[in-house]
């Protein structure tokens, strides 16, 4: 499961472009119930360290996989936000 979770997240770190800093990760990973047989059970949060600044996504899903998936999709979307505000700024700067 660790080598799942570090090549799913590793991806990422391109997404955030260049950085003073290196980026540093943190993902959690838990079953939410023992008991139930169908539904999301699995929640997986990833909290993201990038130049001070933390980004946090997290989903729910029936396997880790795809627990996995959607919150890395989410992070995904927040480095590109977070990557257009600082183009917009360095626009506006220059101009």
């Amino acid at each position: 499961m660790r080598a799942l979770v570090e090549d799913k997240v590793q991806t990422l770190e391109r997404y955030a472009g260049k950085t003073a800093s290196p980026v540093q990760a943190w993902v959690e990973v838990e079953r939410t119930t023992q008991h139930h047989q169908r539904g999301p059970y699995y929640r997986v949060e990833i909290h993201l360290r990038v130049d001070g600044q933390t980004l946090r996504s997290h989903s729910r899903g029936v396997s880790v996989d795809a627990a996995l998936l959607a919150a890395k999709i989410r992070a995904q979307t927040e480095l590109r936000k977070r990557k257009e505000r600082r183009v917009v700024q360095r626009r506006r700067l220059s101009a």
